[in-house]
């Protein structure tokens, strides 16, 4: 991305990030036939895996008749052949509709049995056999390198370093939860796999 772009983005508006700009990507439109084609399938579990660790109800939250299903949100990249690889985008709605920083405090905050990111159109395509090593990622969390991911949270944007102990702790948490709960609630073949030893 060119250094002008941003550069602005960061003057004009607040401290924000972004990553990467992808000139080509386009937008999901509900329907399967583009998961049909993506080449990645194996992401679209993972996907779901993601969105439930992090409470992503910005894409796709537990209750449709809350939530509707954020279409802007999913996000593909052509991968030549005529296939498509699915993105992770977009991760400035998540963990709560409230205040972050008053609600990580709450004992049942990381608890939930909720999940995220799974549209009818994806359910053909998620197994616990591709979500296995997104939950193996999840079971071997680093909580140091999380906490560095959470020291990067802008002060501006009221972080301070007793919330970014406290932040990292709930993430830890939520994603041992995620590890131990998730696949018995969505994957029918979860028996094939002992998730919770490995």
């Amino acid at each position: 991305m060119p250094d002008n772009i941003e550069n602005d983005f960061e003057s004009r508006f607040f401290t924000g990030y972004i990553s990467k700009n992808e000139r080509d990507l386009v937008t999901w439109d509900g329907h399967s036939e583009i998961l049909e084609i993506t080449k990645n399938r194996e992401c679209i579990s993972g996907l779901v895996v993601f969105d439930t660790w992090i409470m992503n109800f910005d894409r796709c939250g537990p209750d449709p008749n809350i939530h509707e299903i954020n279409l802007d949100n999913y996000a593909f990249v052509p991968a030549g052949r005529g296939k498509y690889k699915i993105l992770a985008i977009d991760h400035t709605h998540i963990l709560t509709e409230g205040d972050l920083w008053v609600d990580i405090f709450d004992p049942d905050f990381a608890i939930t049995d909720d999940i995220y990111g799974l549209p009818e159109a994806f359910k053909p395509y998620v197994n616990h056999r591709s979500a296995k090593p997104f939950l193996e990622k999840l079971r071997n969390i680093d909580a140091e390198e999380i906490s560095e991911i959470v020291r990067s949270i802008p002060s501006e944007w009221g972080n301070t370093g007793a919330l970014t102990e406290k932040l990292t702790e709930c993430l830890c948490n939520r994603a041992k939860h995620v590890v131990e709960n998730l696949p018995e609630k969505i994957f029918d073949d979860a028996d094939l796999f002992d998730w919770k030893e490995g």
